[in-house]
């Protein structure tokens, strides 16, 4: 879960980040007060592949744990009112 919400950060800081860089460069000039883009063109990337990085690795973890408890034999899965009770035999 916390790959998940780690992934969905980067992506969200990366969009902002490329969103401001886009803002300062279509800003005119000002003599004496140069626009500053603050988020370089690598930072955005590199924020951007780390958030699909943990995105996919968080996915990937959550469907392997699933499968395991499904395909794992000695697993009990019993309705609840408030979900599932899941008991699995190591």
């Amino acid at each position: 879960m916390g790959l998940l919400v780690t992934g969905l950060g980067l992506h969200v800081a990366a969009n902002s980040a490329q969103d401001e860089r886009r803002a300062a460069l279509c800003e005119p000039a000002r003599e004496g007060d140069a626009a500053r883009v603050h988020a370089s063109r690598e930072g955005v990337s590199t924020m951007s592949h780390l958030g699909t990085a943990s995105l996919t690795a968080g996915t990937l973890l959550g469907v392997a744990t699933f499968v395991y408890v499904v395909v794992a034999g000695d697993t009990e899965v019993r309705p609840r009112p408030g979900g599932a009770e899941v008991k699995v035999k190591w």
